[in-house]
Formats: C-alpha cells, structure tokens, sequence
C-alpha cells in the first residue's frame, strides 16, 4: 500500500490541473461508497416521478426538458 506522504508527493509533482482531476476524482469515489446512499428503489422511484411530472409539463405545452435534471 502507497503511504500518505507518497501520495502528496506525487501528487503535488502532477500540474494544477491534474491535481483538481485527481480531487474530483478522490471526491466521486467517496460519494459512490456513501454510507448515506439512497437505495435503489427509492431512488428510481424519484426518477420515475420527475419524469411524470416532466410529461404533464409537455401536456401544458412546454417542449423543452431538461434530462439531466431528472437524475440530479
């Protein structure tokens, strides 16, 4: 196993850039292993009414959606 201070190391060798990449990353990987994570049920079942929900937007006429909203 690499130690934490070979980490920072080579860490701050990499330009700033990278380093940010490397923090989102960092970040992403924390946020997939949350133990606040939602269960998949509920979490579908969110989805599945912002989609409902969108459709009655287009019944009113509204022709534009935003998808990437629906899984926020």
């Amino acid at each position: 196993m690499i130690s934490e201070q070979e980490l920072l190391t080579k860490w701050r060798s990499l330009p700033q850039d990278k380093q940010e990449e490397v923090l989102d990353f960092v970040e992403f990987i924390g946020l997939k292993n949350s133990a606040n994570k939602i269960p998949l049920g509920e979490r579908l079942q969110q989805i599945r009414t912002k989609i409902v929900a969108y459709g009655k937007f287009a019944k009113l006429g509204c022709s534009r959606i935003n998808v990437v909203s629906i899984f926020d």
